[in-house]
């Protein structure tokens, strides 16, 4: 082999080297199998009892995590119990932020009302 073709041949590399970076870039990842929402999973919410039961055993001095073995309940959860009855003295589930409604009860009776009339259009007043 030549110089010339040694040249030729590292070159050739080189190219292809550039090439095969240049479409790496572009290919899809191979971790395409996680969805945003496949590790997490929707709970219901504990129990006024067993949130009761938590916070009693905590004031007897028993650790979040024997707690949360004993009940079969998470640390983090009894943690999060434990610092809500901490901080509000009640374990009673607290109003969720978000917009007011934008219909009053009043409204939504009165598109009940129109809704069933619809359906049965004799329908009298004393019905609704």
């Amino acid at each position: 082999m030549t110089n010339q073709d040694q040249d030729l041949d590292t070159k050739t590399n080189q190219d292809f080297v550039v090439i095969k970076s240049r479409y790496k870039r572009h290919l899809p990842t191979t971790s395409n199998t996680h969805t945003p929402n496949s590790t997490m999973v929707k709970t219901k919410e504990l129990s006024e009892d067993t949130r009761n039961r938590i916070v009693d055993l905590h004031q007897a001095g028993k650790t979040e995590s024997a707690i949360g073995k004993q009940l079969d309940v998470k640390k983090s959860t009894v943690g999060a119990i434990i610092r809500k009855w901490k901080t509000y003295k009640t374990t009673t589930n607290l109003p969720r932020s978000g917009a007011p409604r934008k219909i009053s009860a009043r409204g939504v009776k009165n598109m009940d009302d129109n809704r069933t009339v619809r359906k049965n259009p004799r329908t009298t007043r004393g019905d609704l």
